[in-house]
């Protein structure tokens, strides 16, 4: 992920301690690299942030989709569409 960002942003990973969540790996690095790209194009210059977090499903997460075990978000500060 480091060198999808470059030198345009600044890239933080929070993760929960203790998460584990089945996943294809393959699958879920090209979606990660497809949303942190686009967070990268979308910074303003010189450079922004971008945080990629996994963590718990809150309980009104878990109303939704009960069989969630970890939630996966991509957050920038760049100025949307």
């Amino acid at each position: 992920l480091l060198a999808s960002v470059g030198k345009r942003a600044d890239l933080r990973i929070e993760t929960t301690p203790m998460l584990v969540a089945s996943v294809d790996k393959s699958e879920l690095l090209h979606a990660l690299v497809n949303l942190v790209v686009n967070a990268k194009d979308a910074m303003p210059l010189p450079r922004g942030k971008i945080v990629v977090r996994l963590r718990l499903p809150t309980a009104s997460e878990l109303a939704e989709s009960p069989n969630a075990s970890a939630v996966l978000e991509v957050e920038d500060d760049g100025p949307g569409i």
